[in-house]
């Protein structure tokens, strides 16, 4: 019997209290604007289908040609994307770019649109009213440090209910 193709995300996850901080702030704009809950996370890539066991030895390939490596957070931001409604920008550092193209290269997905790594913090169609008044309650800046030291990942896609997305493995670079 054929193993069943599923979608696959790899994301990177805060640890610690910069975790607990993004989560907390996630979970209170998810009760305030009845949105959804979800982890804090930088999507590296998604969309991926390929079978678990596949993604699985690559994502364990792409972890063993990774460093650890930090970002940092810079601005909120909003856009008219559902799951880009409220977000935090990510620095382009070198690891991460390194990392968003080592991981493009192992799945064949050179093609994918430009990466715009972020953090997102409330999922949602919302007005423009309203994304301002979050982003100037949380304020504009960001500044906080983010160590990346192990890919997760997920089986979230835009196919996958939010309430079914879960870690299915942690890769330690």
């Amino acid at each position: 019997m054929m193993e069943k193709t599923k979608e696959y995300t790899i994301w990177l996850m805060p640890e610690g209290e910069l975790y607990d901080e993004l989560a907390g702030i996630i979970s209170r704009l998810s009760k305030e604007y009845a949105a959804p809950l979800f982890e804090p996370h930088i999507t590296l890539l998604g969309d991926i289908v390929e079978t678990e066991e596949k993604i699985m030895s690559k994502t364990a390939e792409l972890a063993g040609l990774l460093k650890p490596f930090s970002t940092s957070f810079t601005a909120l931001d909003s856009s008219d994307e559902y799951f880009r409604c409220v977000f935090i920008r990510a620095q382009e550092t070198q690891g991460l770019m390194k990392a968003n193209s080592k991981t493009r290269k192992i799945f064949s997905r050179e093609q994918v649109p430009p990466f715009m790594p972020h953090v997102s913090l409330l999922y949602g169609e919302f007005s423009e009213e309203i994304k301002k008044q979050i982003i100037t309650e949380i304020g504009r800046e960001f500044p906080r440090n983010f160590e990346v030291k192990s890919l997760f990942l997920t089986n979230s896609s835009k196919n996958t209910e939010l309430k079914d997305w879960r870690v299915l493995r942690e890769f330690s670079l």
